[in-house]
């Protein structure tokens, strides 16, 4: 009687794992033909930006970023942001560097950060800046590591914490980001919210000096820049 049962039960399960496999293979094709045209209308959009048709870009990226795609939304955020192909309009690409950095792009919290930080086209809000700059900072963004650092080293519209500051430059400084390391050597040199180390910050300062000159960092990202020194801080190039 076990068998019986045994042998009823495998002809269910093999004949529903068919209607599964079905059902999946359904899904799978769906899913192909939904990728498929929106992985064509990425790389026309890619092209022609490259051909420097900013408005056929735009408008792909547009399409894109409307039914939910958080590169897409990045893009063309980056080219409101400058004024690319349309009006210039920070308050329009905030909020499109907002739905982006919602799913998670670490790029478009950064320059959501940025801009909140500057006040620039939108009210000026340091608190929400630093919850931006930390969430891409928590995903290992050496720059927005460092500008979390700077703002809670300068307590520039927030409670100034120098010993989280210090892990951040830390953590910027361990990429090789070079104002990341002055800074965190300037809080060694006068024992703010560390240990007073001189032997290790003279050392940061020296690996500082030489990540410097690579013109590899951007010194002029700090908190007490104006709104449009600030601008060159952010990530302007879309991502193809």
């Amino acid at each position: 009687m076990r068998r019986g049962i045994r042998r009823a039960d495998d002809g269910r399960d093999a004949r529903h794992g068919t209607s599964r496999r079905r059902h999946l293979a359904a899904a799978v094709l769906a899913v192909a033909l939904q990728a498929g045209p929106a992985r064509t209308q990425s790389a026309d959009a890619a092209a022609a930006y490259r051909r420097g048709d900013v408005a056929a870009a735009m408008a792909a990226w547009r399409a894109q970023a409307e039914s939910g795609d958080a590169v897409a939304q990045f893009n063309l955020a980056i080219l409101l942001d400058q004024g690319t192909g349309a009006p210039q309009d920070r308050g329009a690409a905030a909020a499109w560097y907002r739905r982006a950095a919602v799913q998670g792009d670490a790029r478009a919290a950064f320059n959501l950060g940025a801009i909140l930080l500057a006040g620039d086209g939108v009210p000026r809000d340091a608190e929400a800046a630093a919850r931006w700059l930390r969430q891409a900072a928590e995903q290992g963004d050496a720059l927005a590591q460092f500008r979390l650092g700077a703002l809670l080293a300068d307590g520039d519209g927030i409670v100034a914490d120098p010993a989280e500051a210090a892990r951040w430059f830390a953590l910027a400084a361990a990429q090789d980001h070079g104002p990341s390391m002055f800074r965190l050597g300037t809080l060694l040199a006068n024992g703010t919210g560390v240990e007073r180390d001189l032997a290790k910050a003279t050392e940061l300062f020296e690996r500082a000096d030489v990540a410097m000159m690579t013109g590899e960092s951007n010194t002029s990202c700090t908190t007490q820049r104006s709104a449009h020194m600030l601008e060159a801080c952010r990530r302007i190039v879309p991502r193809m």
